[in-house]
């Protein structure tokens, strides 16, 4: 469960989309390499049926989710540093 809900909260800051929210939660819980590769082509695909209004609003979801990427790792960066420093503190 504690996986479940580091992947939910990652997740939550990632996309704000519904849809890439499910995607995202499902493609980081899945077991292996090929679950992940199903699920990439599972979502293209079912993309191919939105009209091109809604594809290119999932597009830009997803390029707007991608954008977030250097914030949240520089603020796990900083929450390594932190924990670094705590732990070193009471060793």
């Amino acid at each position: 469960m504690n996986k479940y809900n580091s992947v939910y909260d990652i997740v939550t800051q990632f996309t704000d989309s519904p849809t890439l929210r499910v995607f995202f939660t499902l493609y980081l819980m899945a077991s292996s390499d090929e679950e992940r590769q199903i699920l990439n082509d599972r979502l293209w695909l079912d993309a191919k049926q939105l009209g091109e209004q809604e594809l290119e609003t999932l597009r830009k979801e997803m390029d707007k989710s991608f954008e977030r990427l250097p914030e949240m790792v520089h603020e796990l960066h900083e929450k390594v540093i932190a924990f670094t420093q705590r732990t070193a503190a009471h060793a």
